[in-house]
Parts: structure tokens; C-alpha cells; sequence
């Protein structure tokens, strides 16, 4: 994994001798600082910026594990490809997909979900989301001295589901989401609106991807012989590029920009 900011030549080099670029960005981590809690996440306004510079010159995506709705309203740009809950649900220009879910997948998140609620008065600072149709159980602000417990009861409560295949159980940066066991993720929708973009563009385009989480790695696998990047060095991540912070990848989209490397 090659630090990127000694790497820009090479990029640029890359980028002049294609058709043109597509950027893909997750959230949490990557765009936004990881917050306490997934509610007091906020998009720098100089990155909200960079973004919309960029979305004049190449198609931007951003693919986030959060809900459409959410994370539309905190990117809040109307020029955007938006991806949620991992690529399940999307949107284009106007028009918004999802993949079906199963009655079971319903009916089992439904069971799940109250049997978090009775638990959460013991583990304080756990946070259950619904984000249609997937789960997330945050506990970032857990005490440390309950982790242990609290994962064994979420391992009882998630067990069955999973050991039917009925659900597949994510496990991220303090989080735990519980999401349909659908042969999709990430890097099948990065993949998608790829393609999507060249068929519309009628161009062989460069892709491009950073993000920072495990679900982020399906991304990289998917996309081995491009630009994909992971903000935090890691031994075990198949991203060629790292950056060190979120603040940096203010520093790498305005590099970008001043490249004015446009060929769409």
C-alpha cells in the first residue's frame, strides 16, 4: 500500500491517459470525521464544496452503508449519484431503485429489532438504527467493561438468522449491521454504475474509489487493476493508496480540481 500524496504523478499520468474518470466515495471516515454518534455526523463544508466542483467535470458517487434519505440529506448536493445501505438502494438523477427483500428478511429484522430494544437498558449508549432494509447497532459510546457482554447477547439474538443465511452480519468501525444475504454489495453497485456511466458517456472510464471500512474492501477486490484508495494505512486492505486522514482527502480532491482534468 503506496502513501498517495508521494504518488499524484503517477495518478495524473493514469488519469491523462484515459477517457475519463468516475470518483466513488464512502462517508463516515472517509468524506466526514467518524462522529459519537451516526447523528452528529456532519460534511465539512470546504469538502461539500470540492464535491460539487468536482461533479461539473466527471461523475461523483457517493456509496455509503447509511440509508438513501440519510445520506442524501447530508451530502446535500443535487448533482450526485447516491448509493445506501451499501449499495442496495440508489439514486439517479431522479430516479430511485432498490433490490427486493424477502417477507423472511422483513419478518426477521422485525424480530431482531425488538429483541436490541429489551437490551439496550442494560448496555447504555447503544444505539439501534433502522435504516430500511438493514440494521445497525452502534456502540461506540458502550463502556468498555460491557463490550464483551454485549456482543456475546447480539451474537444470541443474531444467530439464528444468520446460521439460515437470511441475514449477513457486518461487523464495522464500532458498529454491528445486520443486512439482507443478497449476493450484492458494494463492489457489485460500484461495478454497476460503472458501467452504467461508460454505456451513458459512451466513454472507457478510470475508476476511482476511497473508503475506509471493511465493507469498503469488496470495493478494492472489485476494482484491482484502478485507483483505489483507504484512508488509514492497513496491511490486510487490497487498496493500492492510502491517506492518513479525512483531512486529506480535502487535500486530494483539491489537487483534483486544480488538474482541471476534464474529458467528459
Amino acid at each position: 500500500m503506496k502513501y498517495l500524496l508521494n504518488n499524484l504523478s503517477k495518478i495524473e499520468e493514469k488519469l491523462r491517459s484515459s477517457e475519463g474518470v468516475i470518483i466513488m466515495l464512502d462517508f463516515d471516515g472517509t468524506l466526514s470525521p467518524i462522529a459519537p454518534t451516526p447523528y452528529q455526523a456532519i460534511l465539512p463544508k470546504s469538502i461539500k464544496s470540492l464535491l460539487s466542483k468536482c461533479s461539473k467535470l466527471f461523475p461523483i458517487v457517493i456509496i455509503s452503508g447509511r440509508s438513501l434519505k440519510d445520506i442524501k440529506t447530508r451530502v446535500g448536493l443535487k448533482d450526485l449519484v447516491y448509493a445506501g445501505n451499501h449499495g442496495l438502494e440508489w439514486q439517479i438523477g431522479k430516479k430511485i431503485n432498490c433490490l427486493p427483500v424477502s417477507k423472511e428478511v422483513v419478518s426477521s429484522l422485525l424480530s431482531i429489532k425488538k429483541s436490541v430494544k429489551k437490551i439496550l437498558r442494560i448496555y447504555p449508549g447503544v444505539l439501534l438504527e433502522d435504516k430500511h432494509p438493514s440494521l445497525a447497532i452502534h456502540y461506540r459510546q458502550l463502556d468498555s467493561s460491557l463490550l464483551a457482554s454485549f456482543k456475546k447477547d447480539i451474537d444470541k439474538i443474531t444467530r439464528l438468522s444468520s446460521n439460515k443465511n437470511i441475514l449477513q452480519v457486518l461487523r464495522g468501525k464500532k458498529v454491528i449491521e445486520l443486512r439482507p444475504n443478497l449476493n450484492w454489495n458494494k463492489g457489485k453497485f460500484a461495478l454497476f454504475i460503472c458501467k452504467y456511466f461508460q454505456n451513458k458517456l459512451r466513454l472507457k472510464l478510470l475508476p476511482m474509489y476511497v473508503g475506509d471500512d471493511k465493507t469498503d474492501e469488496d470495493v478494492f477486490c472489485a476494482f484491482d487493476k484502478d485507483i483505489t484508495v483507504r484512508v488509514g494505512q492497513s496491511k490486510t486492505s487490497d487498496a493500492k493508496y492510502y491517506l492518513k486522514n479525512v483531512v486529506q482527502i480535502k487535500l486530494f480532491l483539491k489537487w483534483f480540481v486544480a488538474t482541471k482534468f476534464n474529458k467528459q
